[in-house]
């Protein structure tokens, strides 16, 4: 039986997480999504944007002031991402501050306030 790409791309991804870790793992597969899945991550920087612009503030906070989200990752590359964590026995993706923290200042395109 023929080993799909997808699978081909996780098994890849896996042997680099046990090689140099959780954080160069992320990496890895934002790139390989960036590149695989382009059109879609273009759209969803543009859908980003459009967060940004409607925020009250450069905190995010919203016009009513109920709501600051904080990140937006497209579905797709999330899922990816923690469902190999939850695979390997690690921590859910971005369960952890110092995670979060970490994935903005190394992704700032999917931080939808100016400031954190």
């Amino acid at each position: 039986m023929q080993e799909t790409k997808e699978q081909l791309l996780v098994t890849s991804l896996l042997v680099q997480f046990q090689k140099h870790g959780r954080r160069k793992f992320i990496e890895d597969t934002v790139k390989v999504y960036r590149s695989d899945y382009n059109e879609e991550y273009v759209k969803h920087l543009k859908e980003v944007h459009l967060q940004r612009n409607k925020q009250a503030n450069k905190y995010a906070s919203t016009p009513d002031k109920e709501m600051r989200p904080v990140v937006s990752i497209p579905n797709r590359l999330f899922y990816f991402i923690d469902r190999a964590l939850i695979e390997m026995s690690e921590p859910r993706f971005l369960s952890e501050k110092k995670e979060l923290e970490w994935f903005l200042k190394t992704f700032p395109e999917f931080q939808v306030p100016e400031k954190y």
